[in-house]
């Protein structure tokens, strides 16, 4: 059963002292009792986090995305196989473009609908919960374990917020006009000026309950969109503007809200300077926002705990980790949503992503992580280890540059995967790694270790990492003292050929160092303990000949001295 996320709009208690009652919407007016006006600026993970996924040109207008609320008669809730219909018939998008667009939003979203019976109760589900309750629904559908044949029957009745898909769809005309017209860097300028300009659309597209209206839960459905802040703080959104339905009113036009909110949208980076000094320095806003950059030749560990808890209730909170080389990144904590960003020759262990993984631009990499979602542009030569509990969203290099993207096979067994042009040397593998608060963090994520759909859709064997070339990669950490359930193995199920691929491996390093141990034993029996020195500096230095020949033989070295000093901005 889905339920209305506790961070979102105007439900959390923790936010409500900054700001004003519902009739307190006046504080605009500026007086120096009323509490301090909200402003508005755009979440960025909605165009940066969740790749281009529409084929270029795809021909799409924003008229076109509103005629599906209307074809679908105003329903507050869509579910996949009625969407790949509607998608298919209404927007003229490819079936694989269609089950992209929602695997990725219900990674975003949690699968949360309104009108749910909880939807509007005093107990509310966290984004996590959706997860999980969705994750066990599907797991048993298919009868407690992944099972590819029985995955696009079981996967096809999941739904999500029809309203919200559309808001993403209508960011997602941006990120395609952008990619064709100016592939440079999205500035949080344009976007801000971008969502003024077509406020109106994204407001219509929200109004399920009435044309042309819309009810205050309707227009909790902008949460995925704006950001609400205050003096410099972030909340969830929504709780400044309730004021707007008076004298009890059950809807108000949509002109009304966007004649409201239009003013007050700012660009990102002006945010910062709202509210005195004191205020910005004490909570900066984007507290919830954390960068890792600009590391060369190094390894990187990020702090346990890398947010905030309330952080993890916005849902534009987000992670970045962008222009490093030749350096091993370790996040071994609850992630929001992550971004990997021009990377070569990097090494990347991330705790559980809550919600949507971005690998962009990165080049000859090892990534091995935990996800709702996982979407691949612009790379070569990277290995993927990961667990995602929805099919990877592959990105031709050729769509980034107006071409034919989103290529991959139209079967419903794809769902939402696209394949990559050849040679590219992208290869998925299942998950990989641990460390030992790994388990209490994915039952914070709603991550499911169970419901990894890894290879579900890949185009080809040259997308699956052979069992052969497969390898754990624990993380280099010890555990506390304080961690009461300590993880000491792979959470996630190994497939059978991977699973005998890693026995294999380790049984021929217990014959190797019982062949050593022999061997030493036999030399110290005959009294030359000057052949079992030279044996060991022998085995040494084949070790490290291999380090070297595999591109490893920093690893140990910069994992013996002390970490470098952090470049973590947040």
């Amino acid at each position: 059963m889905s339920r209305r996320p506790s961070g979102s709009f105007g439900r959390s208690g923790s936010a409500s002292s900054h700001l004003s009652s519902a009739g307190g919407g006046g504080g605009d007016a500026g007086s120096s009792t009323a509490a301090a006006p909200a402003v508005f600026c755009v979440n960025p993970v909605l165009f940066e986090n969740c790749g281009a996924l529409l084929n270029a040109p795809s021909g799409l207008t924003t008229t076109a995305v509103l005629k599906v609320l209307q074809s679908t008669g105003n329903k507050t809730s869509i579910s996949l196989a009625k969407w790949k219909e509607t998608a298919m018939m209404v927007l003229g998008l490819r079936e694989s473009t269609a089950y992209a667009i929602f695997d990725v939003f219900f990674a975003l979203s949690g699968g949360c609908i309104q009108n749910t019976p909880a939807y509007s109760g005093g107990e509310r589900s966290s984004v996590a919960q959706l997860r999980q309750e969705s994750n066990r629904a599907l797991l048993q559908k298919m009868g407690g374990t992944v099972d590819q044949n029985r995955w696009p029957a079981a996967s096809t009745a999941r739904q999500v917020s029809l309203p919200g898909l559309l808001v993403f769809l209508l960011c997602q005309l941006f990120v395609e006009r952008r990619r064709a017209g100016a592939p440079n860097k999205l500035t949080s300028e344009a976007v801000a000026e971008y969502v003024r300009q077509h406020l109106h659309d994204f407001i219509s597209a929200v109004a399920a309950t009435c044309s042309s209206r819309l009810t205050l839960a309707d227009a909790a459905e902008l949460g995925y969109l704006l950001r609400e802040v205050v003096n410099g703080v972030e909340q969830p959104f929504g709780l400044s503007i309730g004021f707007l339905w008076q004298f009890n009113e059950k809807t108000i036009d949509v002109a009304v809200l966007s004649q409201y909110l239009r003013v007050r949208i700012r660009a990102n980076s002006e945010i910062a300077k709202v509210g005195s000094v004191a205020t910005t320095a004490a909570n900066a806003f984007g507290f919830n926002n954390v960068t890792v950059q600009n590391l060369d030749s190094t390894v990187h560990i990020t702090p346990y705990a890398l947010l905030p808890d309330i952080a993890f209730r916005l849902l534009s909170s987000n992670l970045t980790i962008s222009n490093c080389s030749q350096t091993h990144i370790y996040a071994p904590s609850v992630l929001p949503h992550t971004q990997l960003s021009s990377l070569t020759n990097c090494t990347v262990l991330l705790g559980p992503v809550s919600g949507v993984l971005s690998v962009q631009n990165c080049h000859h990499c090892c990534i091995s992580a935990l996800c709702g979602a996982i979407v691949v542009s612009n790379c070569t030569n990277v290995t993927l280890y990961v667990c995602v509990n929805t099919p990877p969203v592959l990105l031709s290099n050729e769509s980034l540059n107006g071409g034919v993207g989103m290529s991959g096979a139209s079967s419903s067994k794809t769902n939402g995967a696209a394949s990559f042009p050849p040679r590219s040397g992208v290869r998925f593998a299942p998950y990989n790694s641990f460390y030992p608060a790994i388990e209490q963090h994915i039952s914070s994520s709603g991550i499911s270790p169970l419901l990894n759909v890894w290879n579900v859709g890949l185009p080809d064997h040259e997308s699956i990492l052979p069992p052969s070339e497969f390898q754990s990669m624990p993380f280099p950490l010890t555990h506390s003292a304080n961690l009461s359930n300590v993880t000491r193995t792979n959470p996630c199920p190994l497939p059978m050929p991977y699973r005998d691929a890693v026995n294999r491996r380790l049984q021929r390093l217990r014959d190797v160092n019982e062949a050593i141990a022999d061997a030493t034993g036999q030399l110290r029996g005959a009294g030359r303990n000057d052949l079992v020195d030279e044996l060991h500096q022998r085995v040494t230095s084949m070790f490290r000949d291999w380090l070297k020949e595999t591109g490893q033989e920093h690893i140990l070295a910069d994992l013996t001295h002390t970490v470098a000093p952090s470049k973590t901005v947040g």
